[in-house]
C-alpha cells in the first residue's frame, strides 16, 4: 500500500483525504490521547527553523546542494498555487540570466490546482519519468500519487495539519527505499515540532546555518566558510530582488504569492492557532522570502512608485489616487482583524 495510507490510522483516514475536516475542525484539541503514526524505518525526518528573510535562499541553497550536485529527485511542497506560480516564473527568468544559475541545469517541473488538466498530466509524468529533478506543487501532489524514486521531500511551508505532514512525506521512502525530509519553520512555529512528536513522529534539527553553507566551497577554517556562505547568501538574495524588480509579471507574481501566503494562516485549525497566527508574521520579511524589496504597505500598489506617478488622475492633483487605494496593510487588516501594531492602526476616537 501507498507509504502515505499506511502511515494514516484507520479511523483517521477518511479524514486526511478531507481537507474540509482538516482545517475546519479542531480536532486535535478534542483528543485526549493524541494519535501516533507510523512511517518506514528508512525516513529520515528533518526540521530547520529559518527566518522568513532568509527562507528563499536557503531553500535554493539547500535544493542546489541535494538535488542538483547529487542529481536526486525531490518534491518541493507550497501550501498556496501563487507561491509555486512565483518560483516557476522566477527560476525561468533566472534561467535567462548570464552566469550560474540557482539550480543549474537541474530538470524543473511544477504542478498545482490551478493549471489545466492536461498540464498537471504532463508535469506528473514528466517528472516520473525523469531519473532527476524538482517538482514544485501544492497539495494537490500529496495524495493519490505515485512518483518513484523521489530522495528529498521539502516542506518549504508548513503542511495544515499533521495528518497532511504525513501524506506529504509519504511521497518518499516507498517499496522499501530510503527517502528524507525537511520541514522549514519560522521561529515562531517551532510549537509544531512538538506538535509532531505528541504524534509519534520525531524530527532531527539542521541549523539554518548548515543550509546556507551549502553555498559556500569546502574550506578547513569552519568561521571563514560561514563568512563566505553569508556573502554568497546575500549576493544571491540582492540578484533575485534585482530580477524581480525589473520584470514585471515576476513582481506581479511574487506579490501575489506574498498576500495569498498570508492569507494561508487563516486556514488553520483553532488547535493550531497558536502556532500559526498571521499576528505572529513580519511581513517585511516575508516579502523578502519572495524577493520583494519594498515594504509591506506598498506591496498592494501596481507598479511601483513611478508607474503610481503615471496612473494619478489627470486633475493634476498629486496623490489623490494613492489615497483611495487601501495598503496592503489595510487589506490585511479587515482579512483578519484588527491585529496588532505592525498590522493595523486603530482610528483615534
Amino acid at each position: 500500500p501507498p507509504a502515505a495510507a499506511a502511515a494514516v490510522p484507520k479511523k483517521r483516514a477518511a479524514a486526511a483525504d478531507d481537507d474540509a475536516e482538516d482545517k475546519g475542525e479542531d480536532d486535535e484539541s478534542k483528543d485526549k490521547v493524541p494519535e501516533t503514526y507510523t512511517i518506514s524505518a528508512k525516513l529520515e525526518q528533518h526540521y530547520a527553523v529559518v527566518p522568513a528573510k532568509l527562507r528563499l535562499v536557503s531553500i535554493l541553497a539547500f535544493l542546489q546542494h541535494e538535488c542538483f550536485k547529487s542529481k536526486g529527485k525531490g518534491i518541493v511542497f507550497f501550501s498556496t498555487r501563487d507561491a509555486v506560480r512565483f518560483f516557476e516564473l522566477l527560476l525561468a527568468a533566472a534561467g535567462k540570466e548570464d552566469g550560474p544559475q540557482p539550480l543549474g541545469d537541474l530538470p524543473l517541473f511544477f504542478l498545482h490546482g490551478g493549471a489545466a488538466q492536461q498540464d498537471r498530466t504532463k508535469a506528473y509524468l514528466s517528472f516520473c519519468k525523469a531519473p532527476t529533478g524538482l517538482l514544485f506543487c501544492t497539495d494537490v501532489a500529496a495524495r493519490g500519487l505515485d512518483m518513484p524514486k523521489v530522495n528529498w521531500i521539502v516542506q518549504a511551508q508548513a503542511p495544515s495539519s499533521v495528518a497532511e505532514y504525513i501524506h506529504r512525506i509519504g511521497r518518499t521512502a516507498r517499496l522499501g527505499a530510503a527517502g528524507a525530509g525537511l520541514l522549514l519553520l519560522l521561529p515562531s512555529e517551532i510549537g509544531f515540532v512538538h506538535l509532531l512528536g505528541q504524534h509519534g513522529l520525531i524530527m532531527k534539527e539542521m541549523s539554518g546555518d548548515s543550509l546556507l553553507l551549502h553555498l559556500a566551497p569546502p574550506a578547513k577554517n569552519s568561521d571563514a566558510r560561514m563568512d563566505t556562505a553569508r556573502h554568497m547568501a546575500t549576493e544571491l538574495q540582492l540578484s533575485l530582488e534585482r530580477l524581480v524588480l525589473r520584470d514585471t509579471p515576476l513582481h506581479d507574481a511574487a506579490k501575489a504569492a506574498l498576500q495569498a501566503t498570508v492569507r494561508a494562516y487563516s486556514t488553520y485549525p483553532l488547535s493550531m492557532k497558536g502556532i500559526f497566527h498571521v499576528k505572529s508574521l513580519h511581513l517585511g520579511h516575508l516579502a523578502k522570502s519572495f524577493a520583494l524589496r519594498e515594504a509591506p504597505g506598498e506591496v498592494g500598489g501596481h507598479k511601483g512608485k513611478k508607474k503610481d506617478t503615471d496612473s494619478q488622475h489627470s486633475s493634476g492633483k498629486s496623490g489623490q489616487g494613492e489615497k483611495k487605494r487601501k495598503t496592503f496593510k489595510e487589506s490585511l487588516s479587515e482579512e483578519f482583524g484588527a491585529g496588532d501594531g505592525a498590522m493595523a492602526k486603530r482610528k483615534k476616537r
